[in-house]
């Protein structure tokens, strides 16, 4: 149920807000480009026993627009928060936040602790931009002032929904759409300048005294931290059976030779799974992540999922371990590659919702991608040269 949004002055500027229910208060902030009827289902759900609050931040929604080469830092979104409360009449409460939302929620509560009773954050980095995140939000604001919100914020869908979640729920995709296509442009581009000259709030965060639920996208990186870390050991336990000279009866002069090949074979195998379930179980993600030319990009999620659980149950029973490893050597190229090529190092928005701007996070992801790529061409060298059955 939604309803009908009122209109304060707070602070020189006219903002729309919701409220509903009784209790302690949770104010809710948005995320960019969107508005507060993004909080519609969470508002129906807490309503019951809770005071929710709702607000369009300035500039976005309802809420006053600003002149075009207007400037909207986070701490003035925080200190309309405040300014929010005070017209409410509310001392304390939990503030929640996605994405750029969750940064205005950081710099309330570095701004005000003392009306901070508990902080959500979903999908969003505590980090300040680095210089070329900065530019590119920069660039990203000229365009929401020359094309309005259409063009740029309708590519940032792609990165926004899954393929699955927007299969599951069309009407989904609908609704984010239509939020991205009536922002307020000049809105937009304020808010972008104002993240552009954002602080670090790493710091501030670390000192708070509150309860506080971190969410991120859905995920499991336990499994694909396990892969990529039991895959680099694999490595170097071939490099360790190649090369260490060890006598006998040391405990560890059975991982040398043949016997040491064969026990990174069944490391690299048991590794690799993983990696290949996290890309089955979200599928929607990894497709999410296949360039947008490729056809059948859920289809491309399941196949590499399957294909590397087949090298690793390879790898793990010894059969033609080095056409195994092989492969997943080739397929970790066109990861690196298709994935996290040079392309997404210096993109204006992320390819990968709720990870930072800049080139740091998709260039990382991209050397990890070849470090394991090159694990599996030393097991798959190894194998060649060693007595394991179909080698």
């Amino acid at each position: 149920m939604t309803t009908p949004h009122n209109t304060a002055t707070l602070n020189g500027v006219r903002i729309a807000y919701r409220e509903r229910g009784s209790g302690p208060a949770i104010v809710f902030a948005h995320g960019h480009p969107f508005d507060q009827s993004m909080w519609d289902q969470q508002v129906d759900a807490l309503s019951p026993d809770y005071r929710a609050v709702t607000l369009d931040l300035r500039g976005y929604g309802a809420s006053e627009v600003p002149a075009v080469d207007a400037t909207a830092t986070l701490e003035t979104m925080a200190d309309d928060i405040r300014a929010l409360l005070d017209h409410l009449g509310i001392n304390r409460a939990v503030v929640a936040g996605l994405s750029m939302g969750g940064q205005v929620a950081m710099a309330f509560a570095d701004q005000f602790p003392e009306r901070l009773a508990g902080l959500v954050l979903a999908a969003t980095f505590p980090e300040a931009d680095t210089p070329e995140a900065a530019a590119a939000r920069l660039v990203m604001a000229e365009r929401f002032i020359n094309e309005g919100a259409v063009l740029p914020g309708g590519e940032m869908l792609p990165r926004l929904l899954a393929p699955a979640s927007v299969k599951r729920d069309p009407a989904l995709a609908v609704q984010v759409f239509t939020m991205i296509a009536n922002a307020p442009p000049t809105g937009a581009a304020a808010a972008l300048r104002g993240r552009a000259r954002r602080k670090d709030y790493t710091a501030a965060l670390r000192q708070l005294k509150v309860p506080a639920l971190i969410v991120a996208p859905q995920i499991e990186g336990v499994w694909l931290g396990f892969g990529e870390i039991g895959t680099v050991f694999a490595g170097g336990m071939v490099l360790f059976a190649q090369f260490a000279e060890l006598e006998r009866p040391n405990f560890l002069a059975r991982f040398t030779g043949q016997r040491g090949i064969r026990a990174a074979q069944i490391m690299f195998g048991l590794s690799v799974i993983p990696i290949g379930l996290a890309h089955i179980v979200y599928s929607g993600i990894t497709a999410s992540m296949v360039p947008s030319w490729l056809p059948f990009r859920l289809g491309l999620a399941y196949l590499t999922g399957v294909a590397q659980i087949a090298c690793g149950v390879a790898l793990l029973f010894g059969f033609v371990p080095r056409v195994a490893a092989l492969a997943e050597a080739a397929m970790c190229a066109l990861f690196a590659f298709l994935v996290w090529g040079p392309d997404t190092w210096f993109a204006a928005v992320p390819k990968f919702a709720g990870s930072p701007p800049g080139f740091r996070f998709p260039f990382t992801a991209f050397l990890i991608t070849w470090i394991v790529g090159c694990a599996a061409l030393l097991v798959a060298s190894a194998s060649a040269r060693t007595g394991s059955r179909s080698a």
